[in-house]
């Protein structure tokens, strides 16, 4: 579908009396995120957004400009706020006449995807018949360069669950150790070695919480803007989707990965294969994976491979790669790190009090937290309910877990009426403990609708816990009001495993002697 008759459809029943530009500029607004960049984008006169309604001026060059700041989640909030059922019936009726179905219950998630649709149709238009290879090869490049960030220019944090943020806005890039400093522990900067693209058999090791995805999206981002210096693609893999069923790793990686002809750049040495957490590999196939990589890297050994993992082994299989641990913060990055987060904006001072009691006492006095940014984000989360940081890591996700509960402030409002499932903390707790020790031995770190509601119908506390709730109730508590996880990509994944871990060893700690292995 056009734009012009898209719009057209939007404008007629929810436009409210705006003209064709006017109300182009409020469709844009919506569905992008607010930031400088997206102000800068969207400043056009009027002339520009009616030429772009009407269809006398192509959205292509636009499109690739707001296509890595798409929010679908705000353009259907929009939605759902402007469309009552008379109004929904109307316009599923319109775009219907014009060869587009959707039906009532799923009619704003359709019509959402169907704008993000037009908009990543157009960002890629162009007849390509008239081209030259070397002209049609650019655009395949550039058509994918757009969807990479669009994909990983923004995520979820526990500071930020309600709407992605652009990672750049936050992020501060982790040191690595010089292996070949091993008992000196000499800092490199990591982007500074990897980037070099010296070294192209990399692993990257650190605990969770160290930032090893949030390194990998950067490198992404980084590769991306400046593709035109490094020439390298970035192929991103999460590497929990790998099975016993794969016989080679590059179709497997075809087959997760966007990009037209992706054969004949790895065989040009021009990708730069991101593989991200070998940890999350279920334990039965990684000797198959380690082969099958090996395999790859014998295969196309011209391109890049850098592989996040936690310490689950030596990698000795992977005699190819070199093994680099991530360096946890210094100081100065942990307040770089706090510098640059937004939080409590209406109440600043929070968070310039954390940012000099971190300076003068608690980096020294709790580096093992201060040093990990995930664990530093819980620290500046619950020093605003404590205004202290306990000294047992237990302890600390203990009050994490309160923080969040209290995030809602139930205390106004009434507990029962904002969650859900209407349970307590105490109640939550006891879910969670099985939920998570049962998901945790099962090697699940993410979940589809089915596995969810699998575990849901295997857990043994429901039935003693005092409240009725469905597995529906628990999803959205779990991730709108608890934010302890997050759907997206059609699993449900948890905002950190720390989080899954901290449970599942929370449960297991109440079992003895003969009743351990029974306590889930």
């Amino acid at each position: 579908m056009e734009f012009k008759f898209f719009s057209k459809i939007l404008r007629t029943n929810i436009g409210g009396g705006k003209n064709a530009s006017e109300f182009a500029r409020e469709m844009f607004f919506y569905i992008t995120t607010p930031n400088t960049e997206t102000t800068e984008i969207l400043d056009l006169d009027d002339d520009t957004y009616k030429r772009y309604a009407i269809g006398s001026r192509t959205l292509k060059s636009f499109s690739q400009k707001i296509l890595p700041y798409v929010d679908k989640d705000r353009f259907a909030d929009y939605l759902m706020e402007k469309c009552s059922m008379a109004v929904s019936a109307n316009m599923i009726a319109a775009f219907a006449a014009e060869g587009f179905i959707t039906c009532q219950t799923d009619f704003i998630d359709d019509v959402t995807d169907l704008f993000c649709d037009i908009l990543r149709t157009a960002a890629m238009s162009g007849r390509s018949s008239a081209k030259t290879a070397e002209a049609v090869d650019a655009a395949n490049i550039k058509a994918y360069l757009v969807l990479v960030r669009e994909k990983f220019y923004s995520t979820k944090t526990l500071l930020y669950t309600v709407a992605p943020k652009p990672i750049n806005d936050f992020y501060v890039p982790n040191d690595l150790y010089d292996p070949q400093y091993a008992h000196g522990k000499k800092r490199i900067p990591a982007t500074d070695v990897l980037l070099a693209f010296k070294k192209r058999f990399i692993v990257i090791t650190g605990t969770g919480g160290l930032g090893k995805t949030m390194l990998i999206r950067h490198l992404v981002l980084t590769m991306v803007k400046g593709y035109q210096t490094y020439k390298k693609l970035p192929i991103v893999i999460q590497l929990r989707d790998f099975t016993d069923s794969c016989t080679d790793l590059a179709d497997f990686i075809a087959d997760h990965v966007p990009l037209e002809n992706l054969c004949s750049y790895m065989e040009k040495g021009d990708c730069v294969f991101l593989l991200d957490g070998m940890d999350e590999i279920k334990s039965d196939y990684l000797k198959l994976f380690e082969k099958r990589l090996s395999e790859m890297a014998e295969k196309y050994p011209q391109n890049t491979f850098i592989m996040s993992s936690r310490p689950i082994s030596n990698f000795i299989s992977l005699n190819k790669f070199i093994v680099y641990e991530l360096a946890p913060f210094t100081k100065e990055q942990a307040l770089q790190m706090i510098d640059r987060v937004e939080y409590c904006p209406e109440t600043p001072e929070l968070k310039a009090n954390f940012r000099a009691a971190l300076d003068e006492k608690l980096y020294d006095l709790h580096t093992d937290f201060v040093e990990i940014p995930l664990l530093l984000t819980i620290m500046l989360m619950t020093y605003e309910r404590h205004a202290r940081i306990p000294a047992k890591r237990y302890l600390f996700y203990r009050e994490a877990f309160d923080t969040l509960v209290e995030k809602h402030d139930a205390t106004k409002v009434g507990f029962e009426r904002i969650y859900q499932t209407k349970m307590f903390p105490d109640e939550f707790v006891k879910v969670l403990e099985e939920f998570c020790t049962a998901t945790y031995f099962n090697e699940q770190y993410d979940l589809t609708e089915e596995e969810f509601d699998q575990i849901f119908d295997e857990l043994r506390c429901i039935p003693r816990i005092p409240k009725r709730f469905t597995c529906k109730d628990l999803k959205t508590d779990l991730t709108a009001n608890l934010c302890l996880m997050y759907f997206e990509g059609g699993k449900y994944k948890f905002i950190h495993r720390s989080f899954q871990e901290y449970f599942c060893a929370l449960l297991l700690s109440k079992g003895f002697d003969d009743d351990f292995i029974d306590v889930w």
